[in-house]
């Protein structure tokens, strides 16, 4: 699938599913690639039991494989990502954006390869016909979770995301010095990310153990292996 011609090109949006799986395919996506979400309107159903498996993306303008930023359903579950590539990213890899009320748990993300090339820039919105376009070299974020209210949202309360799993990540650079950001973020003590595992992420081929996570104080349990 090639979508190219307009903004919100998303590739494969699952919208409150359940049992649902994409396998074997090659996204390239001006958007988000491959996204699990939910929406108002069909919120009394729980998007749960997804698989995306054996596929490499390519995103132009948004995330490569996410969950959110549209979360209006009582839960997002049993969701896994596994053996995929990806190949150009520009605003974040590996996203759970939790900006409305879902539970976000029993996620996995695993065996996933991301590469990187120093040309990356940061994500730029041109707000007049006369802006010039002054680009700023910028790796998208490796891994974001973040629980938040804002512009995309339409519950008026928070969510959750807890039991995840990161294992297998692979990242390759140009760069020997430089590495993606890992970010994880909570909405306040009530709304926090925790019990989130990141085991065994290796740059370019190597295993490495002192990369840093940056986090705020609603997060709890954050275990690197």
């Amino acid at each position: 699938m090639i979508g190219m011609w307009r903004y919100n090109s998303d590739g494969v949006d699952f919208y409150n599913c359940s049992d649902c799986a994409v396998k074997n395919s090659f996204f390239r996506n001006f958007d988000d690639c491959i996204c699990v979400k939910g929406q108002i309107g069909w919120d009394t159903e729980k998007s749960s039991n997804i698989t995306v498996e054996n596929c490499v993306v390519w995103a132009d303008w948004g995330c490569s494989l996410e969950i959110g930023v549209d979360t209006v359903a009582d839960e997002i579950e049993g969701i896994v990502f596994r053996d995929c590539d990806c190949l150009h990213n520009f605003s974040r890899v590996l996203s759970i954006g939790e900006g409305d009320r879902a539970k976000i748990h029993n996620v996995r993300f695993e065996n996933i390869r991301v590469e990187y090339t120093d040309e990356d820039k940061k994500a730029m919105i041109q707000k007049s016909d006369d802006e010039f376009f002054a680009p700023v070299q910028a790796y998208a974020p490796l891994i974001h979770l973040h629980i938040y209210s804002g512009e995309w949202s339409e519950d008026t309360e928070g969510g959750e995301i807890y039991d995840v799993i990161f294992k297998d990540i692979s990242v390759y650079t140009e760069s020997e010095e430089r590495f993606p950001d890992i970010k994880i973020e909570g909405m306040n003590k009530n709304h926090l990310c925790q019990n989130i595992t990141l085991e065994n992420i290796t740059h370019n081929g190597k295993k490495i153990n002192d990369f840093s996570v940056n986090k705020n104080e609603f997060t709890k349990n954050i275990k690197v292996k």
